[in-house]
């Protein structure tokens, strides 16, 4: 019986199931047009770390330096521990592998100088060389650079002229380069080539030799020897959305912004942070989401309220036809339900269509349209029955035998 008035209902005016049926998907496009706005608008703010990097160096008190510093272990373990990734780190060491610098080293009694130029990293990235090609020995890469072994890259012009290949050992002693206190040994350990290095014009690299930095400090840290040099750090702040958390851990940890008044110094006890780009697009995306927000309900209100409209002017002409059925003996609920599940499969319909548009066109997940449609056929239902309360609400014989 029910199914068969909800039938009639869609069918009897078809021209009036067809506005109902392309009203609703012109609001559930509307809804979904706003709603969408709001999730990427989030997902922008989510992402914003990767869009818009935070990066985080280790500097001089004064702010003049960025290299060439001796940064204490407390502070660059504490700068790794506070939520940073894509850290870049180094630390400047030399050798001697020539006998006769070697002699010379020897009978001044301390480390003067060497041919070995060795710059202490933790990627490729931490001294990036420009033009530069690396050959490595069998499955060696660029990761040997991240671990704990004995193993190197070397310059390939240095290796011809002392004739080294790759998977030989280099045995010398090297020292750790500490800034106003001079070389300091910290590891004989031998070392294997794990890869040769090459630029494109064939000539020698200042650098001539760069070793694992986490290597050089367990050695030094094995000999009873404090490993206190780094002398850069840079990294990208993990979660910028908590810029201010990861400021105020910096400061318990020792670290102060860098000053042009301070005096100067090599020590890399300051840190300088890049986040006035980041905290300007941050700025703009929070001031659309709150706008967006402020008037979510609003919103809400305006869809149900017209679908509300648009229900009670389609069905003003059925009013009837809900006289004759109330007046005959059917109930009020009755004709309501029947009327209101018309007019949601015709809500329902509407969703139907806008649905792939949704999703093909605007190019939102399968799960947030449906989530959509449905909070869409909720306020359309509400709607729906806001207005066959409306309709409803007249005397059965009053209207059959009122005279237009």
């Amino acid at each position: 019986m029910l199914f068969t008035e909800i039938k009639y209902r869609l069918l009897r005016s078809r021209s009036r199931t067809l506005l109902l049926i392309l009203v609703a998907a012109l609001l559930c496009g509307s809804m979904a047009l706003y709603l969408g706005n709001i999730r990427q608008s989030q997902a922008a703010l989510e992402t914003m770390g990767e869009s818009v990097p935070v990066t985080a160096r280790i500097v001089s008190e004064d702010g003049t330096r960025s290299s060439g510093l001796m940064i204490l272990n407390k502070y660059y373990d504490a700068f790794c521990e506070a939520g940073v990734r894509e850290i870049r780190v180094t630390a400047t060491a030399a050798a001697a592998l020539d006998e006769a610098l070697q002699k010379e080293n020897e009978e001044a009694g301390e480390f003067m100088g060497g041919d070995l130029q060795i710059v202490g990293v933790n990627c490729l990235e931490a001294f990036p060389m420009k033009k530069v090609t690396y050959h490595y020995l069998n499955d060696e890469s660029a990761d040997c650079l991240k671990g704990k072994e004995a193993k190197c890259l070397l310059d390939g012009v240095y290796a011809k002229d002392h004739e080294i290949e790759l998977g030989d050992q280099i045995e010398t002693p090297i020292y750790l380069y500490i800034p106003d206190v001079g070389y300091q040994q910290i590891s004989d350990h031998p070392v294997t080539v794990a890869g040769i290095y090459t630029n494109e014009k064939e000539e020698e690299s200042p650098v001539t030799m760069l070793l694992p930095v986490a290597w050089m400090r367990a050695e030094a840290e094995t000999a009873g020897l404090k490993f206190f040099s780094y002398d850069s750090c840079f990294a990208l702040v993990s979660e910028p959305l908590h810029l201010n958390a990861f400021k105020e851990k910096m400061g318990e940890a020792g670290f102060v912004e860098p000053s042009e008044g301070a005096e100067f110094s090599n020590v890399g006890d300051a840190l300088s942070i890049e986040d006035k780009l980041f905290i300007k697009a941050v700025g703009e995306i929070e001031e659309n989401l709150a706008a967006y927000r402020t008037f979510l309900i609003p919103f809400f209100v305006l869809v149900i309220g017209l679908i509300t409209l648009v229900t009670f002017l389609t069905l003003r002409s059925s009013r009837r036809d809900m006289a004759i059925a109330i007046s005959l003996g059917r109930s009020r609920g009755g004709v309501a339900v029947s009327h209101f599940f018309g007019v949601f499969l015709s809500d329902l319909l509407g969703c139907v269509i806008a649905l792939p548009v949704m999703v093909l066109a605007a190019g939102l997940p399968m799960l947030t349209a449906l989530l959509i449609c449905g909070l869409f056929l909720l306020c359309a239902a509400l709607g729906a029955g806001l207005a066959l309360c409306s309709l409803l609400h007249f005397d059965a014989m009053a209207l059959l035998t009122k005279v237009d």
